[in-house]
């Protein structure tokens, strides 16, 4: 699975908001609206978004990544 793919449904499955990962990273919300839509995003700015998420809710999204990796 792609990273903005996992990236939404983590954030569906978790009920976080863009807007308070955007409060805690200071990353705009335009930029994550365009990540979500499927854009490129710098390695530091999917680190802090990563950073700001539950743990629970990080790990989930990098499992979904990888096993969209083995496919």
């Amino acid at each position: 699975m792609d990273f903005y793919d996992a990236f939404n449904e983590t954030l569906h499955r978790f009920d976080i908001k863009a807007v308070d990962l955007a409060q805690e990273t200071g990353l705009s919300m335009q930029r994550i609206s365009q990540f979500k839509k499927g854009q490129n995003i710098r390695v530091e700015d999917l680190q802090k978004l990563l950073g700001a998420m539950p743990q629970e809710a990080k790990r989930y999204m990098l499992t979904l990544v990888a096993e969209g990796e083995s496919d």
